[in-house]
């Protein structure tokens, strides 16, 4: 589960949605009170830091919101939303 807690490996838009790179794997992404798990793995190429969306995760939403349904529509903006805020940290970022 996501923690709500200050963390230097958030990323925050303008527009109130924030990434948060949990340790060797995984991302959680927040969206206004909503917030996902995502899995990803860490590429380390020299100094520079690329990672590896895994899509298929983008599914689900944490209590109290997992009965809500992510359509293809929101999947594909959420992956969009995550893409560019990592990129605009100077990350490099894979989709499988």
């Amino acid at each position: 589960m996501c923690e709500n807690v200050a963390n230097t490996n958030r990323i925050e838009g303008d527009n109130g949605i924030s990434v948060e790179i949990l340790g060797r794997g995984g991302i959680c992404y927040r969206e206004g009170t909503h917030q996902m798990l995502v899995d990803s793995e860490f590429l380390v190429l020299g100094s520079q830091y690329d990672i590896v969306l895994y899509t298929r995760s983008v599914r689900r939403w944490q209590p109290p919101y997992a009965d809500e349904l992510v359509s293809d529509a929101k999947h594909r903006q959420i992956i969009a939303e995550i893409c560019e805020l990592l990129r605009s940290s100077g990350m490099k970022v894979d989709l499988d």
